[in-house]
């Protein structure tokens, strides 16, 4: 059976897990990740409604990731993880193509529903997997609440409760037949 967009993106966070530390508070070791992979990450002061974004030219070394630097420092965290998942979708599936852009506005409108619904979906996911790890997440979440979990991982409670939604329709692999 092929894999689904949700199993990738999961697989690939929990990769790049492996190979780096992924910390709970700040930006630096996703900046990190984000060099590692070929992006240059910058704060800027976006409009209100954009979040961040991804873009590469042709005659580019590096992708570029702007972050909107008015958001709190947990969304930053998150519209990071995301942009970096961008990133890995693009080098996995689409590798010979030098050139994309990916435009992350919170009224969800055009890049986000129209044009690249699975891969806002897989940026979604991985970034969720990178930030809070099924197992770990679950367990702080049945013992501890939404609002501790929040706390503990660094993100703001919409994106806890966006990870818990998520994990209630496809759960981890790791629990599949307990």
């Amino acid at each position: 059976m092929a894999e689904m967009i949700y199993q990738r993106a999961r697989r690939e966070a929990k990769e790049i897990r492996r190979g780096f530390e992924v910390g709970r508070s700040g930006t630096a070791d996703l900046e990190k990740i984000a060099l590692e992979l070929g992006a240059e990450v910058y704060f800027a002061n976006l409009e209100k409604n954009l979040a961040g974004f991804i873009i590469r030219e042709p005659s580019d070394a590096f992708a570029n990731i702007f972050i909107n630097s008015n958001d709190t420092l947990t969304r930053q965290r998150f519209t990071l993880a995301h942009e970096i998942g961008h990133l890995v979708d693009r080098r996995v599936v689409y590798d010979d193509d030098p050139e994309y852009s990916f435009m992350d506005y919170r009224d969800q409108r055009s890049d986000r529903q129209e044009r690249d619904g699975l891969h806002e979906f897989f940026a979604d996911e991985f970034a969720c997997e990178l930030l809070m790890p099924a197992l770990p997440f679950l367990t702080a979440y049945f013992e501890d609440g939404k609002y501790a979990v929040a706390n503990k991982f660094g993100v703001s409670l919409s994106a806890v409760e966006k990870r818990f939604r998520r994990l209630q329709v496809h759960e981890p692999e790791e629990l599949a037949g307990v």
